[in-house]
């Protein structure tokens, strides 16, 4: 008897001290994984593994590791197709690719996880049920679907809350009958709030966001915000199919987009992705970072070169606490408290002229002409904040750079700051701040939209009108005299909700034309033109096809004359 109560004793010391030691568990969490459409020709190509290769040794290296399955597992005779434009079904067999990998938990809280109907995503629970993969935002109910997955590991309990953000296309709401997760706002926050009790950590994955749009609406970062006032301790996101940005507030993190992972488009913003990747320990989340990704032939892997470029300026461009450092897999961005201005290396835009060079950073501009043995750095004031776009105009032995400028923790700025280069005395003079009210500026171009032969500003706001309350981008027009700008025309409802805009000149005659991305289900309509009529924006039809959206990048424009 004595020897059994020892054996117990030694048991639970052996817990215990295996709580307290081993309370460390890695995590990580990826965007979207499709099984359709071109996939399923790789997979019919190169076998199920072949798609995650390149990454597995990342993905397998985690205790926890969750991605957004983006269509039901279902045979063709279990469920049937709904009636919808995109309609996914991956095949049961699937699943291995998964396992395979690495994952153990998949959210299915998204606009495919029904396109094979109710039956369908029954089934798709049961295999990944049978294939040891936690599902997480669905269910037989809407109260099923909604309650917190409580998982325990090393020694901590995490719960995972995932939740559409939108009802869905071709299916009719039941919360009596199998479906994916539909929470509001306020039930959220009140879960949260509930959960945070029984448990270490709260994640919350949400599907929401405006497709193909790389900054989180006003609404989301309102509502994420309320959710780690609630008590969750990271917040993913999905659904937009592109990265967007990072935010810490409050020393916890939100991820308003991870973008794609195993997906068959094309453009290359869509392509580029990333894994984020923690530590969890008692208290606190530790080595935060975000691992680099390109998708190539549906494959993900590690980003190299140029993609890596690309990526690190988006890092810098969208969310301003990065840190370039090394980690265990590849170059990696690590998460950081402070934004460290000294380790700041990929411009903002950079413009080679005829006797000097221009680079724009986030914190300051260089100037260097060919007699500097080194750049003549004009530091930004902190008062201004930090510099998120940028364009040049030379005009009249000058060259002006209107610069976007805002707090470092908004994804979109506050003023203008104008930058006076004199291209003959090889000086500068001090940068003014333009007094307009801009309605949360985000992108800057020059453009003679007229056909007067000056350059003009246009601008991207977000903001809302009297006659639509909507907060969604809008576009101002400036007139430029010298360092002076005035308003032109404030923007009203141009044509359908736009995520992206250039300046092109689609019809080969005088003036420049806007040309719009719209975007949500919009955007099926491709670029739309715009040419200016006198009194605003007219919409035309053009003749040289725009080649804004074709994947070139966009950093380093034309300089406006």
């Amino acid at each position: 008897m004595k020897v059994f109560r020892f054996t117990l004793i030694l048991m639970a010391f052996m817990l215990l001290a295996s709580s307290i030691f081993c309370a460390e568990v890695k995590f990580c969490a990826v965007g979207d994984i499709l099984f359709d459409r071109g996939i399923r020709t790789r997979i019919e190509e190169h076998g199920i593994n072949y798609l995650f290769e390149k990454v597995k040794p990342i993905i397998s290296a985690h205790d926890l590791a969750l991605c957004n399955l983006e269509c039901p597992l279902t045979p063709k005779n279990i469920g049937y197709p709904l009636l919808k434009r995109f309609c996914f079904r991956g095949d049961p067999e699937s699943i291995a690719g998964l396992t395979y990998a690495g994952f153990n938990i998949a959210t299915m809280a998204n606009n495919h996880t029904m396109d094979w109907g109710r039956d369908g995503l029954t089934e798709t629970l049961r295999i990944l049920q049978e294939n040891n993969i936690q599902a997480i935002g669905a269910g037989a109910n809407q109260s099923t679907a909604a309650t917190p997955v409580i998982i325990r590991k090393n020694g901590l309990t995490f719960a995972f809350i995932s939740t559409l953000g939108f009802l869905l296309e071709g299916i009719v709401y039941n919360e009596n009958k199998c479906g994916p997760a539909y929470t509001d706002i306020n039930t959220l926050t009140e879960l949260i709030k509930e959960t945070k009790k029984q448990v270490d950590f709260v994640i919350v994955t949400l599907h929401w966001g405006i497709e193909k749009q790389t900054k989180p609406a006003t609404r989301q970062v309102r509502y994420a915000h309320q959710m780690i006032d609630a008590g969750a301790d990271l917040i993913i996101g999905h659904h937009p199919h592109v990265l967007q940005t990072i935010e810490k507030y409050k020393d916890r993190f939100i991820l308003y987009s991870l973008g794609n992972f195993v997906f068959d488009s094309t453009k290359p913003e869509q392509q580029r992705t990333a894994i984020f990747s923690c530590i969890f320990d008692k208290g606190k989340i530790k080595e935060p970072i975000i691992i680099p990704v390109r998708m190539k032939d549906c494959q993900p892997g590690l980003a190299e070169g140029k993609d890596l470029e690309i990526f690190s300026a988006w890092a810098i461009d969208s969310s301003k606490e990065f840190i370039m450092a090394k980690s265990t897999f590849s170059q990696a961005i690590h998460l950081a408290t402070n934004y460290p201005e000294e380790i700041v290396t990929v411009p903002i835009k950079e413009w080679n002229l005829p006797g000097v060079r221009i680079t724009v950073f986030s914190s300051r501009m260089e100037i260097r002409f060919p007699e500097d043995e080194t750049a003549r750095v004009l530091p930004f004031k902190e008062s201004a904040g930090v510099v998120k776009d940028a364009c040049l105009v030379r005009d009249k032995g000058y060259a002006y750079v209107y610069a976007i400028v805002g707090d470092i923790l908004e994804p979109r700025g506050k003023q203008i700051a104008i930058f006076p280069i004199d291209l003959q005395k090889k000086t500068f003079k001090i940068p003014s701040l333009d007094a307009h009210n801009y309605y949360n500026p985000w992108k800057i171009r020059a453009g003679d939209v007229d056909g007067d032969g000056e350059q003009d500003l246009i601008v991207g706001v977000w903001k809302a009108t009297k006659y639509f309350p909507q907060i969604e981008n809008h576009i101002f027009v400036y007139n430029r005299f010298d360092d002076y700008i005035y308003p032109k025309w404030l923007g009203s409802k141009l044509g359908p909700s736009f995520s992206d805009f250039e300046i092109l000149n689609v019809n080969n005659d005088a003036k420049d034309d806007l040309v719009t991305y719209a975007s949500g289900q919009n955007n099926e309509k491709g670029p739309l033109a715009f040419t200016w009529d006198g009194f605003g924006f007219k919409e035309i039809k053009y003749t040289v096809c725009p080649s804004l959206f074709s994947g070139k990048d966009l950093k380093v424009d034309r300089v406006a004359e």
